[in-house]
């Protein structure tokens, strides 16, 4: 995947503009009247994508933070050793405290992170990187979108095509929000009057 954020620079953005255009003149099918759409559109892609690579370079992998000290790890190790031991009465009092120290170590590596990453807010909020900002607040508070969920048709089957679905959401409110028909049973109305 092209490093896509590289377009926030302007020189960026104006090379790979200028690259996009100079490869759109040099595709000769795109211009042709009888090339047919599908290799319009496969030559287009193909060009989008080099020229995105060669201006934008390839997108890093970003490595996740680890917020555990090395001595909170070695810790963790320790205790994963003991709990391997038969259970006696001196491996079970070693077992408690060293959990003990797991967790006051866990506690204060999570604490140094949590202001660690607070202080990073701080510091592009002053800077006016709202999209920064926001991707530490949803780190701090470990909230994440939801993905839509499924949308199932009457029979219970899903519905996977997006326009589909929206016709199904369609017919859905539609039968919400419709006034119910009622029905008049008219063979009551025949038996009053015999």
């Amino acid at each position: 995947m092209p490093a896509l954020e590289y377009l926030r620079d302007r020189t960026k953005s104006n090379e790979y503009s200028n690259k996009i255009a100079e490869k759109f003149n040099d595709c000769q099918d795109l211009h042709s009247e009888n090339c047919p759409l599908e290799e319009k559109w496969k030559e287009l892609k193909e060009a989008i994508c080099d020229v995105s690579f060669d201006v934008l370079g390839e997108k890093s992998r970003k490595q996740k933070a680890e917020h555990l000290s090395k001595e909170t790890k070695e810790l963790l190790k320790e205790r994963g050793e003991i709990k391997k031991l038969p259970s006696t009465d001196d491996n079970r009092s070693k077992y408690s405290r060293i959990n003990g120290l797991v967790r006051q170590s866990c506690k204060k590596d999570d604490n140094s992170w949590a202001a660690r990453v607070a202080g990073e807010l701080e510091e592009a909020a002053k800077q006016g990187q709202q999209r920064d900002v926001w991707q530490r607040i949803r780190t701090l508070t470990n909230k994440r979108t939801k993905s839509t969920q499924a949308v199932r048709d009457k029979a219970g089957n899903l519905i996977s095509d997006p326009e589909a679905q929206s016709h199904r959401w369609a017919e859905y409110f539609e039968e919400l929000l419709a006034p119910a028909e009622e029905v008049v049973d008219f063979s009551l109305l025949e038996s009053e009057e015999k």
